[in-house]
């Protein structure tokens, strides 16, 4: 995370190329990218996978 609050994500969506973007490290942020509710799935000890429930 950054100094503005903000994290670098891999952006997948489905059909479409993986997109490296910065989004703010919040609830909202995540809840509006996955479209809904979000579960988090964690990979390792710097790795997330945020998607919908």
């Amino acid at each position: 995370m950054n100094q503005n609050g903000e994290i670098r994500v891999l952006y997948v969506q489905p059909g479409k190329y993986p997109e490296e973007i910065k989004i703010p490290n919040t609830l909202e942020t995540f809840q509006k990218y996955v479209c809904g509710s979000i579960e988090s799935v964690r990979l390792d000890r710097d790795a997330y996978i945020i998607c919908n429930e």
